[in-house]
């Protein structure tokens, strides 16, 4: 077989794999981010493991508290008085990556590398 020929049947064995595993996550109802991804306006309600007041007003140190946590799929950051009155901004670790809602009150995102 040509050089030509290798390449192009490694090509086409590349595409099919990749058209499968997309077919599947499309299946299934979710994809597999293999990257950080933050959803502004969005709730992520539900799979907590784990939760704390924070310290200042940044949806990115709640990110970075996920991305610390090996058990960490995914966050929710609840802004200032959005959360029953509080004064202080809340973050909320996730387990697995729930369902998004639209919700003025927070920031949402998942941790790099989430697989759920």
């Amino acid at each position: 077989m040509s050089a030509g020929a290798v390449a192009s049947s490694q090509i086409g064995r590349v595409a099919a794999i990749s058209a499968a595993l997309l077919a599947g996550s499309l299946v299934a109802g979710y994809s597999h981010p293999s990257f950080a991804e933050v959803f502004q306006n969005t709730d992520m309600p539900g799979r907590d493991f784990k939760h704390f007041d924070m310290t200042k007003d940044s949806w990115a140190d709640c990110k970075s508290a996920c991305e610390a946590n090996g058990k960490c799929a995914a966050w929710t950051y609840v802004k200032p008085r959005d959360q029953d009155a509080k004064p202080t901004p809340h973050c909320w670790l996730k387990s697995g990556v729930p369902r998004r809602v639209a919700n003025p009150c927070c920031v949402s995102g998942t941790a790099k590398g989430t697989f759920d």
